[in-house]
């Protein structure tokens, strides 16, 4: 894969708050969630679909901890599996309905506008892995993706997988529930991948696959 990404720039916005990208009830985008603490105040990125509001990204806060973790009843909190994916890009989780993608032809449509570099560094964040280490699955060298700014678009081969991989993110938190148990069996030897990580697979879409497909055995009963 190419390390060139589009240079096109996402706009901020003046009025915004929120690192974790949940809202409160007062519909403020970019706040975390009751369940999830404290927030602060940072400027999103946006992205413009065709006949859709701003989609807004957020950056996570560094070295956040696990967000159903958090304490309260996060029962059937991720069940709504693509409003966690973008959650976990970076969006607010209880944005209104025209504020989030709609079907999987918006995630196309925003591969091809090309996703900022933020939702790596947030899908990195969430699986608590260090930049170089989300650069490889990526196929991209670090010094190239730490030369680029937060909002500096990626490319769309790259924003699609990114998709992808928020996506089977979203799959593991409505088997596990929970982020540190979705972590460990992510970074834990699979007999069934072949004594491989799933972490490990998340670089290619054959290898996205498998772990949805193990993810899929696990919500059915069977062990993996």
């Amino acid at each position: 894969m190419k390390a060139e990404g589009d240079t096109s720039k996402a706009g901020n916005t003046s009025k915004s708050r929120g690192g974790m990208g949940d809202a409160s009830k007062t519909g403020k985008e970019g706040d975390v969630p009751s369940k999830a603490g404290k927030t602060n105040p940072v400027a999103p990125i946006e992205l413009n679909l065709s006949g859709q509001a701003r989609l807004h990204i957020y950056p996570k806060a560094k070295n956040s901890s696990s967000i159903a973790n958090k304490g309260g009843d996060t029962s059937g909190m991720w069940d709504d599996q693509d409003r966690v994916t973008w959650y976990i890009l970076g969006g607010n989780f209880e944005a209104d309905e025209a504020l989030i993608p709609k079907n999987d032809m918006d995630y196309v449509e925003l591969s091809f506008l090309g996703l900022p570099k933020v939702c790596l560094t947030n899908i990195a964040r969430f699986m608590n892995i260090p930049m170089r280490e989300m650069a490889d699955l990526v196929d991209l060298s670090t010094k190239t993706l730490e030369r680029k700014k937060l909002d500096d678009r990626m490319d769309k081969v790259v924003s699609s997988q990114v998709i992808e991989m928020a996506s089977t993110l979203a799959h593991g938190m409505k088997v596990f529930e929970d982020q540190d148990k979705l972590n460990r069996w992510l970074s834990k030897d699979n007999r069934a991948l072949g004594d491989k990580k799933p972490l490990e697979l998340l670089g290619t879409p054959t290898g996205i696959k498998l772990v949805n497909n193990i993810l899929t055995r696990i919500e059915e009963g069977i062990f993996s």
